[in-house]
């Protein structure tokens, strides 16, 4: 499991080297048949402008729909449902906690959808409530979803230690947000295990990572440790 390089998964766009571009999108909602029109890209590039403290980066194609939603009904379109999941859900959208958690984000929605079918885990969970933050940095600031994301990865990482082997960069986005949280002796002790741990993907990029995690414990600096901040690579020196 590679949550850092699959985080999109089902949900993603191809990446290619050409820059995206706007094509509009026919959607039916499975549950009420509403039409609406969404925004795709056949095509899209990513890493524009660094890697930010959340592990997202600027792409060519930013204006797609994500999770797009029914209009009436809220249903978030984040995956195809098959029609054994349809009667489970429409009966949640008859709950108060289907109309809460829309208010708080379509991502939170979709999470709390995924949870309840028969083909959700920990891993999918946790990933639609991570690609919510990538999406918009300020979902990592709001105390609800940062709660519900931290629940999901603590449910991912904490009973399977190897969670955190597989996937160093999971843990340590799941380590920023315990910062976040003020949850500084936690963080601490994670920021161990990530030394102990190899980003060998990108390990420039790892070190460089779990440094700002750890100077965002020590200070709460807005310029290094807000979600939006850049990871600050080392400078190449010059010959």
């Amino acid at each position: 499991m590679r949550l850092f390089y699959s985080i999109m998964g089902s949900f993603a766009l191809s990446i290619s080297a050409h820059a995206g571009f706007p094509v509009e999108e026919e959607r039916t909602c499975p549950i009420g048949g509403e039409t609406f029109t969404t925004i795709t890209s056949p095509s899209c590039s990513y890493g524009y402008g660094g890697v930010s403290m959340v592990l997202s980066s600027m792409s060519s194609c930013d204006f797609v729909s994500k999770a797009p939603q029914c209009p009436t009904n809220g249903l978030p379109l984040y995956r195809e449902f098959e029609p054994e999941h349809l009667p489970a859900i429409e009966q949640f959208m008859a709950d108060q906690a289907y109309d809460e958690a829309r208010k708080i984000s379509r991502f939170l929605l979709a999470a709390r959808i995924e949870a309840m079918l028969p083909d959700g885990t920990a891993e999918s969970v946790h990933s639609i409530l991570w690609w919510g933050i990538r999406t918009q940095p300020a979902l990592a600031e709001d105390p609800s979803y940062r709660a519900s994301y931290l629940a999901a990865a603590q449910s991912l990482f904490e009973p399977d230690k190897s969670v955190r082997e597989e996937d160093p960069f999971a843990y340590a986005f799941y380590t920023f947000m315990l910062v976040l949280d003020a949850q500084s002796e936690k963080a601490t002790s994670n920021i161990e295990i990530l030394r102990s741990l190899n980003g060998e993907n990108n390990p420039e990029l790892y070190a460089a990572y779990v440094n700002q995690i750890e100077a965002c414990v020590l200070s709460r600096d807005e310029a290094l440790c807000s979600p939006s901040a850049q990871i600050n690579l080392p400078e190449e020196e010059s010959e």
